[in-house]
């Protein structure tokens, strides 16, 4: 089974060969105009991904999933180095802020962490 990125889920976008990251998404509230899974393109009746809102890419014709946006800017993460002894439990928490909210990926050496 193949991981994709949650920002993949409900895209649109058909990610795995299954289909599984386009099932079970939200629909549509009555009189939305998009499901929560989707950008509303302000001056067009048109929704696009909500991934692609505040990708640096004009999606819209008026721009108006790149206004507004700012870039992530770390609120409070993990200290730079820690001293451990073999064994010990570490718990790290990390807070990103932007518009639109970040999601933090936690990675080892690039790669998963292991559970």
């Amino acid at each position: 089974r193949k991981c994709v990125l949650k920002t993949w889920r409900c895209d649109g976008d058909f990610d795995c060969e299954d289909q599984s990251d386009e099932m079970n998404c939200e629909s549509k509230a009555p009189g939305a105009v998009c499901s929560p899974s989707e950008f509303h393109c302000r001056k067009e009746n048109r929704c696009i991904p909500r991934s692609y809102h505040c990708d640096m890419h004009k999606d819209c014709a008026d721009n108006s999933d790149e206004i507004g946006c700012s870039k992530p800017t770390i609120a409070y993460g993990p200290p730079a180095t820690l001293n451990l002894t073999i064994g010990a439990t570490l718990i790290i928490t990390c807070k990103a802020v932007a518009i639109p909210t970040p999601i933090v990926n936690w990675r080892l050496n690039w790669h998963h962490v292991p559970e």
